[in-house]
């Protein structure tokens, strides 16, 4: 979970912005954060939504590789879905009808963050026929090594892919997770061919506690 120095191409999986409720990043604020830690890619994940994606492709001017993505909730935990268009999301479609079109389309589902005790692990068996990749690293997450050996298990276990992100609320912490692949990609259809090779490594780190305190502070000043 060291910092990478050999792989060339780096994206943090996992990114909200202010279209998620409980974030206070800018789709462009995220962008110039995502170049200056050296990031060559940046899933833009809020909940439910691809506005904040869509947002951030059109400021990256082509410097970063941008993916479109939600975060959803479900009864079985928290599912990233990559490579989605917000038109997907725009049905009210069972769960299962919801999942077959990501893969329609050639997105992918990652369970998120699957130890986490609020929001992670439940009935994963019901959905892994589904399920392309698993969150191995989240640095949102307390006790992030624990859970890194544990979510590395389950991948490895269901012969999985792996991803990794900051699930960044605010802009000082992306880019403290990511994938690593020594391959280039031109494309969000390449990282996920990628993901699905399994080719990439995750690094990274948990925030630190200053961090994890101003983001609660300001999450707070958003919602109130």
């Amino acid at each position: 979970m060291s910092r990478d120095h050999s792989h060339s191409f780096k994206i943090d999986l996992h990114v909200h912005t202010y279209y998620s409720q409980d974030a206070c990043i800018s789709p462009k604020i995220a962008v110039k954060y995502a170049l200056k830690k050296g990031l060559s890619g940046l899933a833009i994940t809020d909940h439910n939504n691809t506005r904040g994606a869509q947002l951030a492709i059109k400021y990256s001017s082509r410097k970063i590789l941008i993916i479109p993505g939600v975060e959803i909730k479900t009864k079985y935990g928290h599912l990233l879905l990559l490579n989605i268009a917000d038109k997907d999301m725009g049905k009210r479609v069972c769960l299962t009808d919801l999942l077959d079109k990501v893969h329609e389309n050639n997105g992918i589902v990652v369970l998120a963050h699957p130890y986490h005790s609020f929001s992670g692990l439940a009935g994963f068996n019901k959905i892994l026929r589904y399920v392309d990749a698993i969150e191995v690293l989240n640095s949102n997450i307390p006790f992030l090594r624990r859970g890194f050996k544990k979510a590395l298990k389950l991948a490895l276990d269901n012969s999985l892919g792996m991803t990794a992100g900051s699930d960044s609320h605010i802009p000082q912490t992306i880019g403290l997770a990511y994938l690593s692949f020594k391959e280039g990609a031109k494309s969000a259809d390449d990282i996920i061919k990628l993901i699905k090779n399994r080719r990439g490594v995750p690094y990274g780190r948990e925030i630190e506690f200053s961090l994890r305190i101003r983001k609660i502070a300001e999450t707070i000043r958003r919602i109130i």
